[in-house]
Order: C-alpha cells, then structure tokens, then sequence
C-alpha cells in the first residue's frame, strides 16, 4: 500500500531558479504532495555537456535552494550513477528506495507529445503519475487530446496543472552572467552567492 505521494522533478538545473522552485510548490499543492525531491541529472543524452556545470556544482546550487523548505528535498540517484540517465531507469531505482511512496513525476506539458520517444514509456507511466505542467503557449485541448491518448495506448495518469508560471529560464540566466548582468531576483540569494564564488557561467 502507497502511503505516501511524493513529487518528483528532474533537470539539469544548470543552474536552478525560482522557475523550478514555484513549479515544484505548484505541484505539490494542486496534486496534494507530501514532498518533492530534486533530482540533478547526471549525463543527460539530450544536451550539449560543454555547456553544463559539473553535477557537483549543480547538486550544490539545488541543495542551496531548497535547504529552507521542510518539504523539499535532494536527490544524488543521477549525478551518482555512471553514464547517461534515464528517466526508466531512476524511477526504478527510486521505488526500491521509497516501498511505499507514489511517484508524481513533474515535466513541461510539452514533452507529452516526445515521451513516447524516451527509454521505456511503458515503465515510465507504470511506475508514475506525470504532472504536466504548462510551459508556453500550447494549447490545453491539444493537451488533453494528446494525454487520453497516452492513457489509451499505456493506462497513463496525467493531471495537468493550471496554467502558471514564472517566465525564468536557466539559458537566459547562463547569458546575463556571461554579460556581466545581474542575475538578483532570478534564483535563491545562496545560489548567486555560490555562482559568484565558483565563478561558474563566465565564459560564453
């Protein structure tokens, strides 16, 4: 018996913002969460690693971010193992970890439509709800046509959460600091701190 929900948000977070930090307080109030954990990506094979933090430095800045909130939390299951991650193969691990937990898995409404194309769908909506959460402009009736249909073809849950966000993104953020531009306002003050100190994103 699942006892517990817990929301899951994955990422490079290179480097995290309060973007990722609203979204994540979104989900857990709309979906009734009893936490979140942060997962840092190790290897992703869907970017360009020369533009990338070390997982260190990134684990680092999340771990900054969310040490004052009593219900966020981090995970090193990504950053800790060798080689690319994928997304079938944490869920498994975590639910070995957490026996009695539901997974609430936390992604952009708009990779619906490429999920199908990511390692083992089927073991991904087996293993957890997807929370969609709406990231520009798409259009919710294609939304809810797309997800009846993954429910169709896998038995998929997806809730979609309502439409809200903070327009921040880790790019723009990498970009003002190559510029020397303040990044004030955009992530935690412990995380520009951290930034300032490693002198991480300096270089274009």
């Amino acid at each position: 018996m699942t006892n517990r929900k817990t929301g899951l948000i994955g990422g490079t977070f290179n480097p995290v913002h309060y973007g990722h930090l609203f979204l994540a307080e979104q989900a857990m109030e709309y979906c009734h969460l009893d936490q979140v954990l942060f997962i840092p990506s190790g290897i992703s094979y869907m970017k360009n690693v020369r533009e990338i933090a070390s997982a260190e430095d990134r684990l680092q800045m999340v771990r900054l971010a969310t040490e004052n909130h009593p219900d966020f939390h981090v995970s090193s299951v990504e950053t800790d193992r060798p080689g690319e991650s994928y997304t079938c193969e944490t869920l498994l691990t975590l639910s070995r970890e957490y026996a009695d937990t539901r997974f609430y898995f936390i992604i952009g409404a708009d990779n619906l439509f490429s999920i199908e194309k990511w390692k083992e769908p089927a073991e991904i909506f087996r293993r957890c709800t997807l929370v969609a959460a709406f990231r520009g402009d798409e259009a919710r009736s294609a939304l809810e046509e797309k997800a009846e249909d993954l429910y169709h073809k896998y038995q998929a849950e997806i809730i979609l959460l309502p439409k809200r966000r903070i327009d921040i993104s880790s790019t723009e953020i990498r970009q003002r600091i190559t510029e020397k531009r303040s990044i004030r306002y955009m992530v935690p003050e412990p995380v520009r701190n951290y930034i300032t100190e490693h002198g991480l994103y300096q270089k274009a």
